[in-house]
């Protein structure tokens, strides 16, 4: 799936992809077919020369972000510069937590998780960090819902105007074993009211779902720089 994002980049800025000197991508999960390096596997699958080095990077949910910075410093610093930078996050595919749970036999992936909450008094995901920030700010969930349906409401605005259309690129895939084009997110539901969210269950005061990020599969890519 990142290799998409890299192939429509390449004809759509229109640059010779050898000229690339690293590709980097954040991914929180890189196990599985995210593994053995995504930033190295994915510009190979694009077709992209093999002189073309690539990393990985993980910061959380940041992490897409912390590599086009990172790329973006290279650049600016001299250090390199044609750098390609995005995330890839397929969450049908390795679900969250999926390397928590990659016990290769040779080190306890359970021991390294609990090294790491011993240092905290509480997990803390980031629902109930959204609870306790709404708290801070004194937000209702009547706030929330009418901030979830002014999103909803203007990125349908923006999907009309054309706003996306530089942004997004078809991926084909097969469903059922037949060959479907997807084209557009499927999670926004522009036709949400404040009194039809007001019905949904919530997990806790204030979430529902037409107010958290789903958990859909992305890629992304950038160029920060390209010939100065």
């Amino acid at each position: 799936m990142a290799a998409a994002p890299l192939r429509a980049l390449e004809r759509r800025v229109g640059f010779d992809p050898a000229v690339v000197e690293d590709v980097r991508l954040g991914c929180v999960t890189p196990v599985g077919e995210q593994g053995l390096n995504v930033g190295r596997i994915a510009p190979l699958v694009a077709g992209w020369d093999e002189s073309v080095a690539g990393v990985q990077l993980n910061r959380m949910c940041g992490s897409g972000q912390q590599a086009v910075a990172d790329a973006a410093a290279a650049v600016r610093a001299g250090f390199q510069d044609v750098v390609v930078a995005g995330g890839v996050e397929h969450m049908t595919r390795v679900p969250m937590g999926s390397d928590g749970e990659a016990d290769s036999g040779v080190i306890d992936a359970h021991a390294l998780t609990d090294t790491y909450f011993d240092h905290f008094d509480e997990a803390i995901d980031q629902g109930e960090a959204a609870e306790r920030i709404a708290d801070d700010y004194g937000f209702t969930r009547e706030d929330v819902d009418e901030l979830a349906v002014d999103s909803h409401q203007r990125w349908q605005s923006a999907w009309d105007a054309g706003r996306y259309d530089s942004q997004v690129v078809p991926l084909e895939t097969t469903l059922d074993g037949e060959s479907v084009t997807v084209r557009e997110d499927g999670h926004p539901r522009p036709d949400s009211t404040v009194d039809s969210l007001g019905d949904l269950p919530s997990s806790s005061a204030r979430r529902v779902q037409a107010s958290t990020t789903p958990a859909t599969p992305r890629a992304s890519s950038t160029v920060p720089a390209l010939y100065s």
